[in-house]
Order: C-alpha cells, then structure tokens, then sequence
C-alpha cells in the first residue's frame, strides 16, 4: 500500500480470535492473574512459586485471583477454597454438571492445617 510520497506502509492482519479475545477482556484479565498473583497477597500453601491469592484480583476476574490455591491443586474446578472466597465460574462449572452438560469434575476442600499453620494447609480432592 502506497500513501502521498511514495512512502509505503505494512498493512497488519489481525485474526479475529485475537479480536474477540481482547474485547471480551480475555487477554488484560489472563495478564492481571499471571502477573498481580504472583506478586500480591497470601499464601495459603507452600507451593513451589510465588503464585498468591489476592481477592481483588479475583473480584476482577470471577474467581481466578486465588491463584496460590490453582497451584497448589491445579485441577480442581474450584479456586475458592473458604466459604468467604468468591468463585464464580465454580458454580457455572457446578451447574453445568446440574445440568449433565460436564461429569467427573475434581474439586479440593480443605481438610486441615498442615504442619506450620501459618503457611501450609492440606487439602482434599474429591470427584463427583
């Protein structure tokens, strides 16, 4: 493509996956998770990184901000582990298995206090 002058210019396909992602607020939201919760607030277990859950991240983001949590039991459908930790998309997931639309899903609970109670909890993985 040619402007005034000669001058030539690069015209930039963008796919529009990557469209769809940024307007649904995908993209900022994913960026905020992997990078505000391994910098800001508690950990609740003793994981191998420095993930962290941080409930203003999780407001934000439907429930992905307790990240510290996600690492220590990555396949459990829920994030929110205490009853104050808002988990939104846990009960789309929940109510999608209501549903029989998903089945076997894994979720961890907490059972206890680990060996140094300020750091380490243990948990349960349950499948329903």
């Amino acid at each position: 493509m040619f402007i005034g002058g000669g001058e030539s210019i690069q015209v930039v396909s963008i796919p529009s996956e990557v469209i769809g992602e940024l307007a649904l607020g995908r993209v900022p939201a994913t960026w905020l998770v992997n990078s505000a919760t391994h910098l800001h607030g508690g950990r609740r277990f003793a994981t191998r990184d420095e993930s962290r859950n941080s409930w203003w991240v999780a407001m934000l983001t439907g429930g992905e901000g307790w990240h510290n949590n996600h690492h220590a039991n990555p396949v459990s459908a829920r994030h929110g582990l205490a009853w104050y930790e808002f988990d939104p998309i846990y009960y789309g997931i929940w109510m999608l298995e209501r549903l029989r639309l998903a089945k076997h899903i894994r979720i961890a609970k907490l059972t206890g206090r680990g060996p140094d109670p300020t750091l380490s909890r243990k948990t349960h993985m349950s499948t329903s």
